[in-house]
């Protein structure tokens, strides 16, 4: 079981979620931001489409191989984290 940790910033476009992976993984993902809701889906995600996550929030998913979440925001410089352990 590998575990990978990170941050990274999202903005008005799409981001990917720390990238693909060719084995299946858990990955729990936080909105670090206090003032803004972040959105999860695929890679067309909107703020009217994706998945709401609140300030403070944290949202766990299995990802199968290949695939991938995105994530955006209302605002610019949103800060986000994930936690990833290798299935």
């Amino acid at each position: 079981m590998a575990i990978t940790t990170g941050q990274f910033v999202v903005g008005l476009t799409p981001v990917m979620v720390d990238g693909l992976h060719q084995m299946p993984y858990r990955i729990l993902i936080k909105n670090l931001d206090d003032s803004a809701d972040a959105f999860i889906g695929n890679q067309d995600v909107t703020v009217s489409t994706g998945y709401r996550i609140s300030k403070g929030e944290i949202v766990q998913l299995i990802i199968n191989p290949l695939d991938s979440v995105w994530t955006v925001s209302n605002k610019s410089n949103h800060l986000m984290c994930f936690f990833r352990e290798t299935l």
